[in-house]
């Protein structure tokens, strides 16, 4: 089996996207190709691996919410590792269906925001808890808002989209060299708090500190998650950047 995924990591894990999390990288994936290698001979559907992976984090952050720490942190990290696998046996069966990628996309919107909602009971801190929740679930809805729109004026035939891979904008290469330090700074703000970057640090603090450092954690996720959705919402309406990258086309 080693060999075998060994073999197969080419096919089933890259390339996947432009950028990827450390951690999804260099530790969900070291595990996954695993998982998948055992699961693909009986022909499990993706669909029952992405199902699995939701109920994994649900489980997890309710456990969170008794103060089950470790309990909960494993079973949250299990939907991340989950959610690496049922691309994989996905791409092991030759399934590319639209459904089963909203399906695995939703599952973003469903299990963040509930962990910082159980851990913010767990640890007797609600209000907290409730903002994390909030401002994981605006930095999954902002980009499906800013998609739904493209998408609509694209049925209209308002925009054309003729460089899909690039959205109209400059290469990362380009963009990286070209901004300022404030947006640079942004960039990196805003990294810390997608939750692939902060799993990680959630899950050594659990393992290493429990309380002692969870507190100030969701605290400081609570307070930056809602600045940069904040942020990110009042930048794209000021300069209207969806017309900036797709503007009308004129008759």
């Amino acid at each position: 089996m080693l060999k075998q995924a060994a073999l197969s990591r080419e096919k089933l894990q890259g390339p996947r996207r432009n950028k990827d999390s450390f951690y999804g990288r260099h530790v969900m994936r070291r595990i996954s190709i695993y998982i998948t290698a055992t699961l693909v001979p009986f022909s499990v559907s993706p669909f029952w691996v992405n199902f699995a992976s939701i109920v994994s984090g649900l489980a997890g952050a309710w456990f969170l919410s008794q103060g089950q720490w470790f309990l909960g942190i494993i079973f949250v990290n299990g939907w991340y590792l989950l959610d690496h696998v049922d691309g994989e046996v996905a791409r092991a069966q030759g399934i590319t269906c639209a459904s089963g990628l909203f399906f695995d996309t939703i599952a973003n919107a469903i299990v963040p925001p509930f962990t910082f909602l159980g851990l913010g009971v767990g640890l007797g801190w609600v209000a907290a808890g409730f903002t994390a929740f909030y401002g994981s679930l605006m930095l999954s809805v902002i980009p499906f808002c800013e998609s739904m729109v493209i998408l609509q004026r694209v049925r209209q035939g308002r925009i054309r989209i003729t460089a899909p891979d690039t959205y109209g904008q400059k290469s990362q290469e380009n963009k990286a060299a070209s901004r300022p330090f404030l947006k640079k700074f942004f960039s990196i703000w805003h990294e810390t708090v997608t939750f692939p970057v902060f799993l990680p640090v959630l899950t050594l603090g659990i393992f290493l500190f429990q309380e002692r450092l969870l507190e100030p954690l969701l605290i400081y996720y609570a307070a930056s998650s809602t600045a940069v959705w904040i942020l990110i919402i009042a930048h794209a309406v000021v300069t209207q950047k969806i017309d900036r990258f797709y503007p009308e086309v004129r008759p």
